[in-house]
This record gives C-alpha cells, structure tokens and sequence, in this order.
C-alpha cells in the first residue's frame, strides 16, 4: 500500500533539513518569533527565581509575572484578575467545561450544555465524558456545508437548564469564522427574558485571536486561547474573562497551591508566560499587514490548484473562513496518502486537527459539514504562515497537484 511504503521511506530520511520543508501546516504550531525568544531567555537562567519566594529573586520574578498578566489583559481590554493562564488551550477548554458542569441548578437538575458538531477534541471530549457519567446533558448543533453554525437551531436546543454553549470563534480545520455576535444575542436575549444568568458563552479562540471582531467580545463570558498557534511559545495557554460572574463560577483546577487565584496550584511557567505577552504585542502590531499576505498566500494556491485539476473540491466557503487555512477534497485520494506524499517531496500538510491526525480517523469536522465519510477520509487540510513566500505555495500547489494526479490514476 502506497501509505505504507512511505511511511517506511520517511522513517530511513533521518537526515532531512526542516529549513529546507515547506511547512503548510502551521495552523498546528508556528515557529516562535525570534523577539519573543529573546524576551523568554533571560528568564530561563537569569531570572529563574519561583514567583512565589518572599526574598529579592522571587519578587523580582513575581513582577514580571504581574506586568505579563497586565500585558494580556490589556490586549483583551480585561483586569488582570481577569487572566487565568494555562498550560494549553486544551487544558483551559477541559477547565471551562468542567466547571461549568458543576454548577448548581435548582432541584438538582442536571447541568446541559450545547457545542457545536466541530468543535476541537479538547471541547467535545470532556463533554463526552461527563454525559456518560450522567453528570450533564448535552446538545450538539449542526453546521450547514460551510461549517456554519445553526442558530435557529440553538434557539431550538437552549433551555432553562442551559448553562454553557461553547462554539469555535474560527474552526482549526477548514476555517470556518463563526458568527459570534449573532450567537452572543440570541444568548443574551434568551437570559434576559428568562431572568437568567446562564447560558456562559465560551468560544475555543485558539486560531482566531489575529481575526477578531472586537465587537464580538461584549458577547463572549469568556475564551480559551494558546501562545503556540501565534507565534509564541508552546506550554502555554489561557482563559480570558468578559464576565466576572463566569470567572466566579470556575472550580479549582489543580490545589496545593495559591497560584492563579488559588485556581491552579503549582508555580508558573514565567519564560512562557512572558513569552506569551510579547506574542501578543506583535500579534496586534502586525495583524492587518499580516491578513493581507495570508489572503494573498491563499489565494494563489487555491487558484493555481484549480488551474491545474479542476477536480479537487474546497470544503467550506473562502468567503467565510480565516485567510490562514484551506480545506481541500481531493476525490478518490485517502487525505492520509496526500499527507504522506507531500512529505516526502518536502511539503508539510495535515488530515485535520494534530490531535487526532495519528489517529488515522476521517475529519469529524468534514463529515459534520457534508455528512459524507468518504469525503472526510479524502480532505487535506494546508495551512500558511507569515514566513511562506508567494513562490513558496506557488511551487507547494504544483507539488500537491502532480501527487494527486499520480495516486488518482493507480
């Protein structure tokens, strides 16, 4: 089988440059910027102290972990007691769920909550979980084909037993930019009528912090974000509030410690949550310049791809989705073969979500949007970075092209 001898081929090329691949896969990780490892450096050796310590060194350390939580917190308009970091967006959306799913309703009623059908593993999986274990009930809304969320279907699905709705600001996988605001007022009019201060509304905002509509925020209680998706460190992550009322609500993580407000125990990773806050100063000076080049990228690959085989398909509308990521049905082709190939020629491209890829299992976003397994097993999911040259995905789409057409005709 072609994935098998690849697989064996790529095992035996030990001595591969990664400055030579063309990565189109960075809406799983990015490179960190070289102004934020700079800004990390000293606190790795130098400034090393626990910022919990009383003597000179751990106050040292403890103001700069205070300037970092005041740094992100203005770059979200929040207090820093607003500021919750994790080790990972998927540690905070596992938080964020399952505080939610302890809250007390009257009468003992079980907590419900509602995601929608393509939501990260991190979100569905802990819902998952706790529905076994008859803790929750739980409601998942549909998408329509380019991945957008019903919200007909959510004024449906809401009701008084509702406390947490949690949808994806920008989907990982096809890019998919979900109407927040109009999400945000349905919750809002559904708590004001029913004199409610639930459902939260918590939105995975892990690849959408550079494509925001700020406006969108004064509907959100709170979001779950990740310093590896933007150029920052990998280790860390976070939860932001909007609403102090949620922040009220979440239970402790981890104890044993005071650290986060007594919310999570154990000493603070300081290099990756000053590397964090840098991150975030550069997101906000280079987004727009930035989105143009992506939109740009994008468009140059999907049109020369087109030029070439008209028979690949685009999962989701461009119109409505993020410039950094494209989805792409390659007909008659497992994803998992595409992936594979495009390795060996030097291109770096995914199935999906990094999380599950290994997994070898069709994109569960994919088949929620089409309902059709074969097309999920058969979609390759590019993605690109600020680094990539025009030439770059110029020459990666001719690559892609004369793969599909060699393993379409086997």
């Amino acid at each position: 089988m072609f994935l098998q001898k690849t697989i064996k081929s790529l095992k035996r090329k030990q001595k591969d440059n990664p400055c030579a691949w063309l990565d189109l896969d960075t809406a799983s990780t990015t490179p960190t910027a070289s102004q934020v490892l700079a800004t990390m450096k000293p606190y790795f050796s130098e400034v090393y102290f626990n910022p919990s310590a009383i003597h000179a060194g751990g106050q040292f350390a403890s103001r700069a972990l205070t300037h970092s939580r005041q740094e992100v917190a203005d770059y979200f308009s929040v207090s820093p007691n607003d500021i919750l970091f994790t080790a990972s967006a998927t540690e905070a959306n596992n938080w964020v769920v399952e505080s939610c799913a302890q809250i007390s309703l009257p009468n003992k009623e079980k907590p419900h909550i509602i995601y929608s059908a393509i939501e990260h593993d991190s979100v569905i999986a802990p819902i998952v979980r706790l529905e076994q274990r008859g803790l929750i009930t739980a409601s998942v809304l549909p998408v329509d084909n380019n991945g957008l969320v019903d919200i007909s279907e959510l004024e449906k699905t809401i009701n008084p037993r509702t406390v947490l709705v949690s949808i994806i600001a920008v989907n990982n996988e096809v890019g998919t930019l979900e109407p927040l605001s109009l999400i945000g007022q349905c919750l809002e009019n559904f708590r004001k009528q029913n004199q409610k201060s639930y459902p939260y509304f918590h939105s995975d905002a892990a690849q959408a912090l550079n494509y925001f509509s700020w406006s969108d925020l004064k509907f959100l209680d709170f979001i779950t974000f990740s310093g590896h998706k933007i150029y920052g460190p990998k280790g860390i992550g976070g939860l932001t509030f909007f609403n102090h009322r949620a922040l009220q609500d979440m239970v402790p993580l981890i104890v044993g410690g005071h650290q986060e407000f007594n919310l999570k125990a154990g000493t603070e990773n300081l290099p990756a949550i000053v590397g964090l806050a840098q991150t975030l100063a550069l997101l906000k000076q280079n987004s727009v310049e930035e989105k143009t080049h992506l939109l740009n990228l994008r468009s140059i690959f999907w049109t020369t791809l087109l030029k070439e085989n008209k028979s690949i398909r685009l999962n989701g509308d461009l119109n409505c989705s993020v410039p950094s990521i494209i989805n792409c049905y390659f007909p008659g082709v497992l994803a998992s073969d595409m992936v594979i190939g495009l390795s060996e020629k030097g291109v770096l491209a995914s199935q999906g979500a990094a999380c599950s890829a290994s997994l070898g299992v069709p994109s569960h976003v994919v088949n929620a949007m089409y309902h059709d397994k074969t097309r999920a097993q058969e979609s390759v999911r590019f993605s690109f970075s600020r680094h990539l040259r025009t030439t770059d995905v110029k020459h990666a789409a001719h690559l892609v092209t004369d793969l599909y057409n060699q393993l379409a005709s086997l």
